[in-house]
């Protein structure tokens, strides 16, 4: 009978400490499952995860991707987490535009706040009227670092940064963007203070600031952004057009793009001339369209397609698309042209 309770008694500390190692390895197992990633589907019939995109994204947890289907999405102002905000179908036919608001509210389209991983992918990005901080009408990103990519950023308005403006020393990518037809006093398209953004890709054109910088402006002695493979065209400001910065040039990291046709000039402020230098040029890019057109794919022998790039830049094609259209010459028959003018 005593060694029978012994026994007992050994078994049940055996139990006790196995359920003492075990149970924080089955806590941390039972919270990595919690905290496993989730896509969120919206769709604009209401067939997805939520009934709505500002839902969708309440509800997703850092790390959540949040999938949108085609479509007009209408609402205030989006509150982005470290979250995944990605289209199904590309900018074209899923857009994001802010719900029309008081005139004297600060309210930008998509506002991101110390958030350390971010995606904004494949959206246009539209309606931004003034902003926190009078910045960043499409997108604000305050000390944040995430990726903002293949997205059309077009019709927003801020005092400072009227398609994206960056602040802090977190740096994010801007990379395979169409930033197009924004406006402000300074900064049209892209302001950076104090940040280091890589700025990649993008084409960036038709913007206008009505005091200084139409399409970057970069300021902040703790601001080092890297710049390239970009077509800056046709941006306009009352005083510097093109790429403008305050800070010492060797801060400011130029190569592969093409800077043409801004006014009042390309490179601005403290920037020299940078046409020849580290595979930039200053030239038309023969988009596919007509000026105001919005058709910003290259023709065949476009200087910023690849295969007609600098040999310094490697091949890759600057702005965010390749080419689409050829332009050739066709013989015409003499009956061809008779037949014009009946």
């Amino acid at each position: 009978m005593i060694l029978m309770r012994l026994r007992l008694i050994s078994r049940a500390n055996l139990l006790y400490w196995v359920a003492l190692v075990l149970a924080p390895l089955l806590g941390i197992l039972a919270f990595a499952g919690v905290a496993e990633s989730k896509t969120w589907h919206v769709r604009k019939d209401g067939t997805g995860d939520t009934a709505s995109l500002a839902l969708a994204l309440y509800y997703a947890q850092p790390g959540d991707t949040v999938l949108v289907g085609p479509g007009l999405y209408q609402q205030p102002r989006i509150h982005l987490g470290a979250v995944h905000l990605i289209s199904e179908s590309g900018p074209e036919s899923t857009i994001i535009k802010l719900w029309p608001q008081v005139l004297d509210e600060d309210v930008n389209v998509i506002y991101i706040d110390t958030i350390s991983n971010f995606s904004i992918v494949g959206f246009t990005i539209r309606g931004g009227a003034n902003g926190t901080l009078d910045a960043g009408g499409g997108i604000l990103c305050l000390d944040s670092q995430g990726v903002i990519r293949n997205n059309i950023i077009t019709d927003n308005w801020c005092a400072s940064g009227g398609g994206v403006a960056c602040y802090g020393p977190q740096a994010s990518v801007i990379e395979g963007n169409l930033i197009v037809g924004n406006q402000a006093f300074s900064g049209a398209a892209i302001l950076v203070h104090n940040c280091s953004p890589v700025i990649r890709g993008n084409t960036i054109a038709g913007n206008y600031a009505s005091i200084l910088g139409g399409s970057i402006y970069v300021l902040g002695a703790d601001s080092y952004p890297t710049i390239s493979n970009n077509i800056v065209v046709n941006n306009r400001s009352v005083q510097f057009g093109g790429i403008l910065s305050d800070i010492p040039s060797s801060h400011v990291a130029l190569s592969c793009n093409d800077v043409w046709n801004n006014s009042p000039g390309d490179y601005c402020g403290t920037l020299v001339d940078q046409t020849g230098i580290n595979g930039n040029i200053s030239a038309n890019p023969l988009f596919c369209g007509v000026t105001g057109s919005g058709n910003y794919y290259l023709q065949a022998s476009s200087p910023c397609a690849e295969g007609h790039v600098p040999g310094y830049c490697g091949d890759a094609r600057m702005g965010c698309y390749p080419v689409k259209c050829t332009v050739g010459v066709k013989k015409n028959s003499w009956g061809d042209i008779k037949s014009l003018f009946k």
